[in-house]
């Protein structure tokens, strides 16, 4: 079950982000004098590149923060 909130929560992230990165970037392209379209599709691939690892680590078990929530939910399930 933790599993499977920890990897909804993770796309629900890489989705924020996504929209953070298309309202930023062109303040950051003109910061750093680069072209807008290079500085998205360096950005993009950051994202993808980033949240393709951490998914894989989540669905793996390799992810810290997933299996602490593994064992509350466990834990909270025992008490009912």
């Amino acid at each position: 079950m933790g599993q499977q909130m920890a990897l909804v929560t993770h796309i629900l992230g890489t989705i924020f982000a996504g929209v953070f990165i298309y309202f930023v970037a062109p303040y950051i392209a003109s910061f750093i004098t680069a072209d807008e379209g290079l500085t998205y599709l360096v950005l993009y691939a950051l994202l993808a590149v980033s949240s393709f690892k951490t998914a894989r680590k989540i669905e793996e078990g390799k992810d810290e923060k997933t299996n602490e929530l593994d064992e509350l939910l466990e834990k909270k399930g025992e008490h009912k």
